[in-house]
């Protein structure tokens, strides 16, 4: 039978992302909104929505004495959780390259500071923890979460400076098993309201 609290369309929605670590962990079942402690960041404003993927591709085993294929194998899956960061600073663009190292000089009495964001000569694999949080505001009100465990940014970055438009941040997320966690990649949890 058709549940219309199972029907999902909220603008109450927040991205997290942490440095990978084996014990990450999904937030405890709480309200929608409460912060998930530990290293997990919130990235602030997203637009377009934030995204998930699971596709699974397959091989057809054929014969010479069938028509149809014998057997069906797996061979690959792509799990991604995507989104467009919508402040620009420079931890958002190291989240969003994976890359880079932040340095800050702090501000003092009629002196500005900077954050900087180096670049160098080498392209690390570096992977983190994303984690969406949306709201079942159609239906219970409840949370939504999605977690990422072991991924590695995919997105390119191309942002355009103008009078007309905002810079966003395309993030794109890759999941790979996690060799410390029993091979986890990916946990999609319904939060349900307490009785």
């Amino acid at each position: 039978m058709a549940d219309s609290q199972n029907v999902q369309q909220s603008r109450d929605m927040l991205m997290y992302v942490a440095p990978y670590s084996a014990s990450n962990a999904m937030p405890s079942d709480s309200a929608w909104g409460t912060a998930p402690g530990g290293a997990y960041r919130d990235v602030g404003y997203t637009d377009g929505g934030l995204g998930f993927n699971v596709g699974m591709t397959y091989e057809d085993v054929t014969v010479d004495q069938s028509i149809d294929p014998i057997a069906v194998i797996p061979t690959g899956r792509d799990l991604r959780l995507t989104g467009n960061l919508a402040e620009l600073t420079p931890q958002n663009l190291k989240d969003a390259t994976s890359q880079g190292t932040l340095a800050t000089v702090a501000a003092s009495s009629g002196v500005r500071g900077h954050i900087d964001l180096d670049f160098d000569s080498t392209i690390n694999v570096n992977y983190l923890t994303g984690l969406f949080d949306v709201k079942m505001s159609l239906g219970t009100g409840e949370a939504l979460r999605i977690a990422l465990w072991r991924a590695q940014i995919r997105s390119a970055i191309q942002a355009t400076f103008s009078a007309t438009g905002k810079v966003v941040l395309p993030v794109e997320m890759q999941g790979f098993p996690d060799p410390n966690n029993s091979g986890r990649v990916m946990k999609f949890r319904k939060i349900l309201p307490a009785l």
